[in-house]
C-alpha cells in the first residue's frame, strides 16, 4: 500500500509542477505580446517638405524661448 501512495504522490507532483510550467511560459508569451504591442511605433510620420519650411520662416537669429523652473533640482547624493 505505501508504494501505491508513494507513485500517488509523485504523479500529482509531476502534475503540479507541470501545471506551473505551463503557467510561467503562457505568462512570458503574454509578456512578450504586450511588449511588442508597446514597442510598435504605428505609422510613420512623414519627413517635412519645402511648403512646410515656407509655411512657418524662421528669424535670421533663430527663435527665443524663455522657460520657468518651478521647482529646485534635485540631485542624486544630496549635494
Amino acid at each position: 500500500m505505501q508504494h501505491r501512495h508513494r507513485n500517488l504522490a509523485i504523479w500529482i507532483i509531476a502534475a503540479a509542477i507541470l501545471v506551473a510550467s505551463g503557467a510561467i511560459v503562457w505568462t512570458a508569451v503574454g509578456m512578450k505580446r504586450d511588449a511588442a504591442k508597446l514597442l510598435d511605433l504605428g505609422p510613420s510620420v512623414p519627413a517635412p517638405t519645402a511648403a512646410d519650411a515656407v509655411a512657418m520662416p524662421l528669424a535670421a537669429d533663430g527663435v527665443q524661448l524663455t522657460v520657468k523652473q518651478t521647482a529646485a533640482p534635485g540631485y542624486p547624493a544630496g549635494n
